[in-house]
């Protein structure tokens, strides 16, 4: 499938990650996502209101946040994340 083919279709049930529950890193808002597929799993890093978090999804629908979140929090500007997987490293741009 070519990407002239490529179509987006809204999922009824949005959002399928939701805010932290209040108090949190990421209560506020969970925002810019940057989502890999490798291994049979969709990776997702996203932005709370002060870090950077991590989710995992078998089928891209339901997200399971990585319960150690936030994954990245040394810099106050972290936001935006992107991430590329090169060899056995992965690489956090944000």
């Amino acid at each position: 499938m070519g990407l002239k083919n490529w179509r987006w279709i809204k999922y009824s049930k949005n959002p399928v990650i939701s805010n932290g529950p209040e108090g949190s890193w990421d209560d506020h808002f969970v925002r810019d996502p940057c989502v890999i597929y490798e291994a049979g799993e969709y990776r997702m890093w996203y932005w709370g209101n002060i870090a950077i978090g991590y989710a995992s999804s078998k089928d891209g629908i339901n997200w399971h946040k990585y319960e150690k979140n936030p994954v990245f929090f040394e810099d106050p500007e972290a936001k935006r994340p992107c991430v590329i997987h090169k060899g056995d490293t992965y690489y956090l741009y944000y």
